[in-house]
């Protein structure tokens, strides 16, 4: 019986490792393309409109659309990213905490097992 909860716990504690390592993967990567959006903040003044290129009721739909496009951006590159990068940090670190749990059970069971090969002697 207690190799078979030991078993499970060390079962446990390698997914949630394994979890953790994809995480902070996903991390990374998001990084990468929080980076790569910032690098992009320049588009939204392309093409420039003025009175000469182009001006009139669809310049003016056009910079509306375009401003209602940088909010969203703003967005997403200012909040959306924080609270995703907050909640996967939470995440690893509520992965953490149940790996030491399961750690601790695991010391639990071996010393347990220790005492009655002890007693047994």
């Amino acid at each position: 019986m207690s190799a078979d909860l030991l078993s499970h716990y060390y079962r446990l504690i390698a997914e949630n490792k394994e979890k953790i390592k994809r995480l902070n993967e996903a991390k990374t990567k998001l990084s990468e393309y929080k980076e790569e959006l910032a690098g992009h903040y320049n588009l939204f003044y392309q093409p420039e409109l003025s009175d000469d290129t182009w001006s009139g009721q669809l310049a003016e739909g056009f910079e509306t659309i375009r401003k209602s496009l940088q909010v969203s951006y703003n967005e997403l590159k200012g909040t959306k990213f924080t609270n995703i990068f907050i909640s996967i940090t939470a995440k690893i670190s509520e992965l953490q905490i149940q790996i030491v749990y399961y750690q601790n059970c695991i010391e639990a069971i071996l010393a347990a097992m220790r005492e009655e090969e002890n007693t047994k002697i």
